[in-house]
C-alpha cells in the first residue's frame, strides 16, 4: 500500500509540475487530437489520439493519465474543484486517428486513449460533485471579469494535461517515445461527435433580426420520404446573450441532449434547435414559428409527426406557442421539463410553491402533492389556467411532464400544475381515465436519479428524460 501512495504521489507530482510547464514534454510524438461528445451528463473530451512517428507496439492503459487543472464551474449546485482526473478506459493502437468500437489494437502509429463519460456523484467537505468533471468542453464561468449567462463551448485546453507516463516502444522493441507531457489539444483540432453532424445557420428573421439555429438531418435524408421532426429549446443557459467571459454561439446544442439525443432514435429523424437570444435582443416563440414553418415547407417534414420538447426557459418559449391555436395545432406531442405554461404556474399556497421541495418539505412522491391543504383557492388560479392551456386541450396534444423533486430554480410543485390541470380538464370534458392516461404524463425525477447520472443541478431534467429510452418512444409514436 505504501508503494502505491509513493507511485500515485509522484504521478501527481509530475502532473503537477506539467502544468507549471517544468515537466519534460514526451519525445517522438507528431501531435494530439481531441475527441468530444454530449454525453447523459455533460459535453466532454471522450477521447485523444496521439500520433506517433512511427508505428508503435499497444501501451498498457495506465501508460496515460488525463488531468484537468481548469475544471467547471456549472450552475449554483456546483462546487469547482481545482484539479480532477479523467479516468482513462482503454488505451488501443490504430492505423487512424480514430475511435474503434472494439477498443482493440490493430496495427498503426497512432494511440487512442479513451476516458469515462461522467457519471455518479460524491460528496466532498458536505458538497455534493460529479464523480470528476475533467475535460468539460461546455460551461460558464466567474471570473474577474464578470459573471456568464450563458453556457458556452471551451476552446482553451492548455490546463488539460496529458501526462505519458512511461515509454512508448516500436513494433520492434526500441523506444519511440520517451516519458513525458503531450502536446496540448487544440479547438480547432477537435472531432465533435454527433454535433459536427448538424448544421448551422443565421436565419434572417421578418423582425429584421437573425436567429442563430442548428438542425440535423438524416444521414440518408431522401426527399421523397417524410420524416419526424422534433423541435428541441434548451433553457436561459443555452440562449445568446452579450457576456464577458465566453461567446455562448451554439451553446445551445451542447449544454445537453435535448436536440442530440434523437439523432440516436430507432428511426430517422429530422432535428431542428432554434438559439433563442436575451441579448441584443429578446426572442419570442413568433420568431421559432418562423424557422419552423420554414422547415416545414422546404424539408420533408411529416406534418402529423412534429414535436416540441423545452426545458426551463425553452418550456416558457413553447408555453407562448402553445397557446396560440394556429401554433398549437402544429405539433403531435410536447415535453416540458423544469418549467410551466405561462398562466398556469402553480395552484400551490406560496409556501409550497418553493425550490427544493425535498429538501424544504420532504415531498418525495405524486401523492405528496395531492393534499388540498397545500393548494390556493380555485379562484386564484383555475380559470386563468384554462385559458393557458386550452389550445393545447383543443388540439389533444400529448404532454408528458419531465421534473426534478428538488429543482432548485423552478419548484417541482410546478410540473405536477401542469399534470393535475390538464388531467382536471380532460375530465370536465368528458374523457375517459384511459383516454387522458393517454394525453398526460409525468415522470418526477428522484434526486439519486441525478446523482445517478452525475448531474448535480436539479435543473436539468432534460437531460434525463432524453436518457430514457421509453420517452424517446413515447414521443415518436404520437401523431397528430
Amino acid at each position: 500500500m505504501k508503494k502505491l501512495l509513493l507511485t500515485l504521489g509522484v504521478l501527481a507530482l509530475t502532473a503537477q509540475a506539467a502544468f507549471a510547464g517544468e515537466a519534460t514534454e514526451a519525445t517522438g510524438v507528431v501531435g494530439t487530437k481531441g475527441f468530444t461528445k454530449v454525453c447523459d451528463a455533460y459535453h466532454q473530451i471522450v477521447a485523444v489520439a496521439v500520433e506517433y512517428e512511427k508505428e508503435v507496439a499497444a501501451p498498457e492503459i495506465g501508460a496515460y493519465t488525463v488531468i484537468d487543472y481548469d475544471t467547471a464551474e456549472f450552475r449554483e449546485a456546483f462546487n469547482r474543484r481545482d484539479q480532477s482526473e479523467a479516468p482513462v478506459i482503454a488505451v488501443y493502437t490504430n492505423d487512424a486517428p480514430e475511435m474503434r468500437e472494439d477498443k482493440e489494437s490493430v496495427p498503426g502509429k497512432y494511440v487512442i486513449i479513451e476516458l469515462a463519460p461522467i457519471a455518479g456523484a460524491v460528496e466532498e467537505d458536505g458538497i455534493m460533485k460529479p464523480a470528476y468533471n475533467a475535460g468539460v468542453c461546455t460551461w460558464r464561468r466567474k471570473t474577474e471579469a464578470g459573471e456568464d449567462g450563458a453556457d458556452w463551448r471551451r476552446q482553451d485546453f492548455s490546463k488539460f494535461v496529458i501526462t505519458q507516463t512511461e515509454d512508448v516502444l516500436g513494433t520492434d522493441g526500441e523506444v519511440v517515445s520517451a516519458a513525458g507531457t503531450l502536446p496540448t489539444l487544440q479547438y480547432d483540432e477537435l472531432t465533435n461527435l454527433q454535433v459536427d453532424d448538424f448544421e448551422c445557420a443565421y436565419f434572417d428573421l421578418s423582425n429584421g433580426n437573425q436567429m442563430y439555429y442548428c438542425y440535423y438531418l438524416p444521414e440518408d435524408y431522401d426527399e421523397s420520404k417524410a420524416y419526424p421532426m422534433v423541435v428541441s429549446l434548451t433553457g436561459g443557459g443555452g440562449s445568446y446573450r452579450e457576456q464577458p467571459n465566453g461567446d455562448p454561439l451554439g451553446g445551445h446544442l451542447t449544454r445537453d441532449r435535448g436536440a442530440i439525443a434523437w439523432t440516436e432514435a430507432d428511426e430517422d429523424v429530422i432535428v431542428l434547435t432554434p438559439q433563442q437570444s436575451n441579448s441584443p435582443y429578446k426572442s419570442t416563440g413568433d420568431d421559432v414559428m418562423e424557422i419552423v414553418y420554414y422547415f416545414l415547407e422546404n424539408y420533408s417534414v411529416d406534418p402529423d409527426r412534429v414535436y416540441c420538447i423545452g426545458s426551463s426557459a425553452g418550456g416558457l418559449t413553447w408555453s407562448n406557442v402553445l397557446a396560440n391555436p394556429e401554433y398549437a395545432s402544429v405539433f403531435a406531442a410536447y415535453a416540458p421539463c423544469n418549467t410551466h405554461f405561462n398562466g398556469a404556474q402553480t395552484m400551490y399556497k406560496e409556501e409550497y410553491d418553493v425550490k427544493r421541495m425535498e429538501e424544504t418539505w420532504g415531498f418525495s412522491s405524486y401523492e405528496d402533492y395531492l393534499n388540498p391543504e397545500i393548494e390556493k383557492p380555485e379562484e386564484e388560479y383555475y380559470e386563468a389556467a384554462k385559458e393557458a392551456l386550452k389550445a393545447v386541450v383543443d388540439n389533444r396534444i400529448p404532454v408528458y411532464v419531465w421534473h426534478g423533486f428538488n429543482d432548485e430554480t423552478a419548484p417541482c410543485g410546478r410540473g405536477v400544475t401542469t399534470y393535475r390541470l390538464l388531467r382536471r380538464i380532460y375530465e370536465e370534458e368528458g374523457l375517459s381515465e384511459e383516454e387522458i392516461d393517454d394525453l398526460v404524463k409525468i415522470y418526477l425525477i428522484p434526486t439519486q436519479e441525478f446523482h445517478d447520472m452525475g448531474i448535480l443541478s436539479y435543473h436539468m431534467a432534460s437531460k434525463v428524460a432524453v436518457a430514457h429510452p421509453e420517452f424517446i418512444e413515447w414521443m415518436l409514436s404520437q401523431h397528430k
